[in-house]
């Protein structure tokens, strides 16, 4: 069985990590998503032994698993992502039957996976006389993985105490020592700064009151300013007071603010933050920094959702309608990752210096853009937050019955680089990819909410 080979691709492709036992979306992986970089090196590494293989998940996955399955994923001998799911907190079979079929049916998105390495990290100890934490609910996912034809090439256990294998019939009473895996050779032979270990969850950081009542007052500012003019497409530039300028080509602001530095940040975030209170550049201003310029400048121009006579929203049904529709629900081309990364960081860093209810809309962006990545885990924590808030708000409803429903991007299981070496009759190596069905069309245009 051994040795195995991860290839890790630096910059590193995004990887999955499911969320949320079953019904949250998952986190999926995304050596796709960063399949658009133009430039990457694929970097292989040997895993001698089980121990060698599990001190390189940290760096393949992207992220530290706790409490937790993952599923490392293999086409051939060589790794191709990762998926994670919370530890279900039920002991019950018909939950882990549900949760096995839930896990292999998202495995088996991914094409040319042949074979798996499960992997529980769990805070139980392993004890002497006993099955491994989490025994029978892994051995239901082994059996679920066997009867879709993909091959279980070892089951994991990493334990408080100490690591083991489910296939091992004379394991040490305590597991083997977990210094088998931070000391492996493998990090010692990993090239310096390979992989960016993530953190798992949506967080915003700390702001100061002082730096949050001086948001406050230049956002008051911003709007009372605003009030004493008409901005339209007619108005001339000099009629405008500078501080509002920007407001004549939002797209260009969208674009700027991704860029911006320090000093930027703080002489034009207020006005941001104004402007994306709600739709259409809420919307806009996510779905441009998903992909591009255009697509943010055509959102804008949609036609904003009506209501047919027997109260049903009826939404912009042109092509371009469809195709703003599709991206809103993971469906079309593929994000940047560099673009969205910045897009977060920005929204992080300005959404703890608005009051709670400013919040809102904000938080709904990020909830959609760690989605758009494959960040189930941040995307879940940053719609909890806004629901917290208004539970009935628009985008937070829609938002919710996505990630509830455990729905994902299709563009998370899209590789061109696995397609084309598949079409060229080559053997592919490295990166989860893309569903088999066509893409399909799941709403028209239109904003996703008020």
């Amino acid at each position: 069985m051994w040795p195995v080979v991860g290839v890790l691709h630096t910059p590193l492709p995004r990887r999955v990590w499911i969320n949320r036992v079953l019904h949250r979306s998952p986190d999926v992986a995304p050596s796709a998503l960063g399949a658009g970089h133009a430039r990457h090196m694929t970097v292989v590494i040997k895993a001698a032994e089980p121990a060698d293989l599990l001190a390189m998940v940290p760096t393949l996955a992207g992220f530290e698993a706790r409490n937790s399955l993952l599923l490392l994923m293999f086409r051939g001998k060589r790794t191709c992502g990762a998926v994670r799911f919370d530890l279900p907190s039920s002991s019950s079979q018909v939950v882990a039957k549900r949760l096995a079929t839930h896990i292999v049916g998202i495995v088996c998105k991914v094409p040319g996976v042949d074979g798996v390495v499960p992997i529980v990290y769990t805070d139980e100890q392993i004890l002497a006389g006993s099955a491994l934490p989490r025994d029978d609910y892994v051995r239901v996912v082994e059996r679920r993985l066997h009867y879709s034809g993909i091959v279980v090439r070892e089951m994991l256990c990493v334990a408080q105490n100490g690591w083991a294998s489910y296939f091992e019939p004379d394991r040490p009473a305590s597991g083997h020592p977990l210094s088998e895996i931070s000391e492996s050779a493998v990090l010692r032979d990993a090239p310096e700064g390979l992989g960016e270990i993530q953190p798992l969850g949506g967080d915003l950081p700390e702001v100061s009151a002082e730096d949050r009542e001086w948001f406050g007052t230049r956002l008051r500012a911003v709007r009372e300013l605003l009030d004493t003019v008409q901005v339209d497409e007619d108005i001339a530039d000099d009629e405008l007071p500078e501080e509002l300028t920007p407001l004549l080509d939002l797209p260009q602001l969208f674009e700027d603010a991704i860029g911006w530095d320090d000093r930027e940040i703080r002489r034009w975030g207020p006005l941001l933050m104004m402007v994306l209170q709600g739709p259409p550049a809420r919307d806009s201003a996510m779905l441009q920094w998903a992909t591009s310029r255009a697509i943010g400048r055509v959102s804008l121009d949609l036609k904003p959702p009506s209501r047919a006579p027997d109260g049903s929203e009826l939404h912009d049904d042109t092509p371009i309608g469809r195709l703003i529709g599709n991206l809103m629900f993971g469906v079309g081309p593929r994000p940047d990752p560099a673009r969205i990364d910045s897009g977060i960081a920005l929204v992080r860093r300005l959404t703890p210096l608005l009051d709670e209810r400013q919040q809102l809309a904000p938080l709904c962006m990020l909830t959609w853009l760690s989605w758009a990545l494959g960040h189930g885990s941040a995307a879940g924590d940053y719609l909890d937050r806004a629901r917290r808030i208004d539970p009935k708000y628009g985008m937070v409803e829609v938002l919710g019955a996505m990630i509830d429903s455990g729905m994902m991007p299709e563009w998370a299981f899209h590789d061109p680089n696995y397609e084309r070496s598949q079409a060229s009759g080559s053997q592919a190596s490295g990166s989860p990819t893309s569903p088999s069905h066509p893409s399909r069309s799941h709403v028209g245009g239109g904003s996703m909410g008020r």
